[in-house]
């Protein structure tokens, strides 16, 4: 029986890597359930490597869309003989300097 709130659990597992037992008393489950689901999605989830985007070799003018996400991550502020910060090294995710 396959369910769409264990699936969340499980999201949620990967995202924040509690212990069973924090996920059992949070999601009002057993920590049984919880760690069958979790590893059930899981590996589910980890089946989809296999199914990847596959581009041609060569384009024509057909227009596709893409998407593409990136990493933010904060650093320190670079140091610059003139101006006091610079805004290419901005990450607007954290408010601060760093990448995207």
């Amino acid at each position: 029986e396959r369910r769409l709130d264990r699936f969340f659990v499980c999201v949620y597992w990967l995202k924040n890597y509690d212990t069973e037992s924090v996920l059992a008393c949070r999601f009002d489950l057993d920590e049984s359930t919880v760690r069958l689901w979790c590893w059930h999605y899981a590996e589910c989830l980890q089946l989809l490597k296999e199914s990847k985007i596959c581009l041609p070799d060569t384009f024509d003018d057909t227009p596709f869309p893409v998407s593409a996400d990136g990493t933010h991550c904060t650093i320190y502020e670079p140091m610059h003989g003139f101006f006091p910060f610079d805004k290419s090294f901005f990450s607007h995710k954290h408010k601060t300097a760093g990448f995207n």
